[in-house]
């Protein structure tokens, strides 16, 4: 059912701004993190990381297997600089430390020697510097400092001069889940942290390729730039490029645009692979500084390598699962008690508090520029752009249709949006809002429409009795008001079910009755007709002689009260057989027609009289179908439009007609029983019955012909039999016309 859509648009409009003010930042920023992107990663659940990353883990398994101290800071240098250099056996890309190499170790001056010369063999490797940070917060959205008096330490100058790069990578130890990690943190100027810097380092055998593109959008800062890879790591340090590289881009915003632009349009298919490692790396530098995290599991989803076996396995083995690999070496636990450099996050386990440690953090963030997927969070402003069209969808779906198909409509759309959100989060990492749009959006929408039709239903409700009660009896104004909740006129059309009574050869009984004694068996007997028309909640619309007009009027087609009717229609003719039992001769055996669809109910008259009925074409449709129980010799006949979609009912399909008067044919259907009222031997009738029908519509009248004489055997007073006999043998005694279609013309009424 259809309500008023300007009542529809108000409340689509009040749950749009409802959810646009509730989604502002920094507040909706806030709870889409806390809620919506926690959801989008447990419907996503853990993806699979880019095989070009791999954690080496400082773990409780490798210091026992090691016989290290507990303290990582103790370590002796010397098994680092073994590390390195199984690294740079196996072949690794590059190698990124998350472990502070700052206290000189007065103790062991040689290890500290063959540290620096082991990473300056290597000539790929990144060293963490620490980040002290001054006191107070950051309001960035990414915890932890941003302000200019914070401060670099860097590891021991034997290892700075040793190193290729240098790197800090800050994140907060804060109970707030780590959603966000720095590519480049401010701290007099951007400088940029370990996965930029390692990625920048990763990529270094495209550099050339880079600076050429650069060359072609902007000969003047190319220049400016090492013109080889082996220049560009041995004129410094390679943080200072990845600086140089950061501050030009986001400072000429078209620059990667140009450069984006070039590289599709210049290379070769055959370079894909390198192509889309420069299409990464140019994103990287225009990109956001804190770009969210778009992690794939929980601990331990980025392959990840025990540090003890990466120093006990066969070269063979680490050759083939480290070369060409970015590697992460820091603190990464497999248990909670072990667990030292620990951090929330959506995927931090609900059974044993196991974090993600920092290093796999950072890994992660490369992993992301990898394949280019961080969770990419919408500008503000296409947000709230989503949040008010969906709080219009759903605010004018919950008000425009009647409240079943309102929660059901609303729902469905609430599923199918979720499933789009997931959709794009899961294959792109596109973070759509999602907690504002189901949690509040919603059920606001369902809320305010419900109570607004409850509002609407009560005051129809009253207007209804104020105009019935000059001319309807309180009792009759009460059941209309239950079944008739919005009349806002006095004449208003509706979807009515008419049920149409006649008595059989009335005018001969009434010849032989006196007018009072007439008077007193027709006051029974409509007694008999009314009870069930009103036990079951419908109204009597018209009296006329021996004939009863009910009516069953809703705003829209549902099927309550097609059932409704149906069930009084077999308990008229229950009742009526039981009276007739009582009347001896003098029987009034009654006949029954319904039929459904619009009708106008209300004030029909003129001048100082009027009366409260029911006018349309279903009407005398009604009584026409009434009238067929004369022809088909059954007593209770009903239109496909009053049964179908109703449940419950034994009917028989008699076929397609063609009533007196009528310009349409119509299907009729004879109410038989109620489920329970059924058995075995009168389905078996029926759909034996039903199979001569189909034969009979098929043109196999032959085959047809058979199946209603073996039903005449059996039913040897089925007047419905006998009709379509007789059509059959003239059927096949004279074939119709081409467009014969089955329908049986009744020319009387």
């Amino acid at each position: 059912m259809v309500l008023s859509f300007p009542k529809a648009l108000v409340n689509g409009l009040f749950c749009a701004v409802l959810g646009v003010i509730a989604g502002l930042p920094p507040h909706g920023t806030s709870v889409e993190e806390e809620l919506g992107l926690d959801w989008l990663y447990k419907l996503r659940g853990q993806a699979q990381p880019p095989p070009e990353v791999v954690v080496i883990s400082v773990d409780g398994d490798s210091r026992r297997e090691l016989g290290l101290p507990r303290k990582l800071e103790e370590w002796p240098r010397a098994v680092h600089a073994g590390l390195v250099e199984r690294l740079t056996a196996a072949g690794s890309a590059a190698v990124g430390f998350d472990v502070l190499f700052a206290e000189r170790r007065h103790r062991d001056p040689a290890g500290d020697r063959r540290l620096a010369e082991a990473i300056s063999a290597a000539g790929n490797v990144v060293l963490l510097q620490f980040l002290e940070r001054n006191s107070e917060p950051s309001d960035d959205g990414v915890a932890g400092g941003n302000e200019p008096d914070d401060q670099l330490r860097s590891p021991l100058p034997q290892l700075v001069e040793a190193a290729a790069a240098l790197a800090p990578f800050p994140l907060p130890k804060v109970p707030a889940k780590v959603k966000q990690a720095w590519l480049f943190k401010k701290i007099s100027g951007e400088v940029p942290t370990l996965p930029a810097v390692m990625f920048q380092l990763y990529v270094m055998d495209h550099y050339e390729a880079l600076v050429l593109l650069i060359r072609g959008a902007d000969p003047e800062f190319a220049a400016s730039l090492p013109a080889s890879r082996d220049e560009a790591l041995g004129a410094g340090r390679l943080e200072d490029l990845v600086s140089t590289l950061r501050m030009r881009m986001r400072g000429d915003t078209a620059l990667g645009a140009r450069l984006l632009e070039v590289l599709d349009s210049r290379s070769p298919a055959r370079d894909e692979p390198a192509r889309e490692m420069l299409r990464s790396v140019i994103l990287m530098y225009v990109g956001r500084h804190d770009p969210y995290v778009n992690y794939y599991g929980p601990a331990r989803t980025v392959t990840t390598l025990p540090y003890h076996e990466v120093l006990s396995a066969s070269a063979e083995r680490l050759s083939g699962e480290l070369r060409g690999k970015a590697v992460f070496v820091g603190t990464s636990a497999d248990a909670q008690p072990g667990q030292r450099d620990g951090f929330y996050t959506p995927f931090t386990s609900e059974t044993t508090g196991l974090d993600i440690s920092g290093v796999e953090i950072a890994a992660t963030t490369f992993a992301n520029l990898v394949d280019r997927r961080p969770v990419t969070q919408l500008v503000t402003g296409m947000t709230l752009l989503i949040i008010f069209v969906w709080g219009m969808i759903a605010g004018v779906v919950a008000r425009l249709f009647a409240t079943p198909i309102a929660v059901g409509g609303t729902l469905a759309l609430a599923g199918a949006y979720a499933l789009w959100a997931y959709l794009g989060f899961a294959r792109a990492g596109f973070w759509y809002p999602l907690a504002i749009p189901l949690l509040l959006q919603t059920p606001v929408a369902l809320l305010t429409a419900f109570v607004w039709r409850y509002v609407d239903s009560i005051r129809e409700q009253r207007k209804m009795k104020k105009a019935f009660e000059h001319y309807l009896p309180p009792e009759v104004v009460e059941k209309v008001a239950r079944d008739i909740t919005s009349i806002t006129g006095e004449n208003r059309e509706m979807y009515g079910v008419c049920l149409y009574t006649d008595v059989e050869k009335f005018t001969s009984l009434s010849e032989l009755m006196a007018p009072a004694e007439l008077g007193v068996l027709m006051n029974r007997y409509f007694e008999t007709m009314i009870r069930p028309v009103r036990e079951h909640g419908g109204m009597v619309s018209n009296l006329a002689g021996d004939a009863m007009l009910a009516t069953w009027a809703s705003e829209a087609a549902e099927p309550g009260n097609r059932r409704r009717a149906c069930t009084a229609a077999l308990a008229i003719r229950e009742a009526v057989g039981q009276l007739n039992e009582t009347l001896g001769e003098r029987k009034l055996p009654t006949r029954i027609g319904l039929h459904a669809g619009q009708l106008l109910l209300g004030n029909i008259g003129a001048m100082d009289h009027y009366e409260y009925s029911v006018l349309g074409d279903m009407v005398n449709t009604a009584a026409r179908i009434q009238a067929v129980n004369r022809h088909l010799g059954t007593r209770v006949l009903a239109s496909e439009q009053v049964i179908e979609g109703v449940d419950g009912l034994v009917t028989r399909e008699l076929g397609c007609f063609l009533l007196a008067g009528k310009h349409s044919p119509v299907t009729l259907h004879e109410l038989v029983a109620e489920d329970g009222g059924s058995d075995p031997v009168m389905l078996e009738g029926i759909a034996h019955f039903e199979q001569a029908l189909h034969a009979y519509r098929r043109r196999d009248w032959e085959r047809a012909l058979r199946m209603f004489e073996d039903l005449l055997n059996s039913q040897p007073g089925d007047s419905t039999v006998r009709l379509y006999l007789g059509q059959c043998r003239r059927l096949i005694a004279q074939a119709p016309d081409p467009e014969w279609s089955g329908v049986i013309t009744i020319d009387t009424k």
